[in-house]
């Protein structure tokens, strides 16, 4: 029995000597697996928004062709939309002192986003900077006639391709530039 209970207490002494061994080994296993996780954080798109003004006469018809823009909406206000390629119709009879001059066109119009920045390890991307559009609805499509004279809407834009039924613009602002595209169509029963 002396021999037994040698052998025993002999075996719990070297479990009991193991035992740090055993918990460093564990410990530094565990360590080895761990790398630190650093969370890159991308900045999210801007938003877009899009108002209508108009210039001239105010069109007596619109269909947006979205519904990011109420049928009872407000000139100049900005509206959300999501980024994508639009086509707007507006109609109208204008007097422009000579006699009634009857219009209508359609305007395709692109939408996008801007993206925001990547992250990195220790920099979070900053958001992307959000777009305000805006569709001048004219009588004369992309001009404004003053006295006789014709003149761009707004000087932001330049004239990329005009025929008798195109006129295809670029309009250019410090965060954005938006190509539009205005057609002469024949007026849509609407009634």
């Amino acid at each position: 029995m002396k021999t037994i209970d040698k052998i025993t207490r002999q075996n719990e002494l070297k479990k009991i000597k193991l035992l740090p061994y055993s918990i460093f080994l564990i410990i530094l296993i565990g360590f080895s697996s761990c790398t630190e996780d650093y969370w890159v954080i991308d900045g999210r798109p801007g938003n877009a928004y899009i108002a209508l003004s108009w210039t001239e006469d105010e069109p007596e018809y619109i269909d947006a062709g979205t519904g990011a823009i109420p049928h009872v909406f407000y000139w100049n206000d900005y509206y959300f939309i999501r980024p994508g390629i639009y086509y707007l119709y507006y109609d109208g009879i204008y007097n422009d002192g000579y006699g009634y001059i009857d219009y209508a066109w359609e305007v395709e119009y692109e939408i996008y986003t801007n993206p925001g920045e990547y992250g990195t390890a220790f920099y979070d991307g900053r958001d992307g900077r959000d777009n305000y559009f805006t569709l001048d609805l004219n009588p004369y499509g992309p001009y404004v006639y003053i006295d006789y004279k014709s003149a761009p809407a707004n000087a932001n834009f330049k004239v990329l391709e005009e025929d008798e039924t195109k006129i295809v613009i670029l309009k250019e602002k410090e965060e954005y530039s938006l190509k539009i595209t205005y057609r002469k169509t024949n007026r849509r029963n609407h009634e």
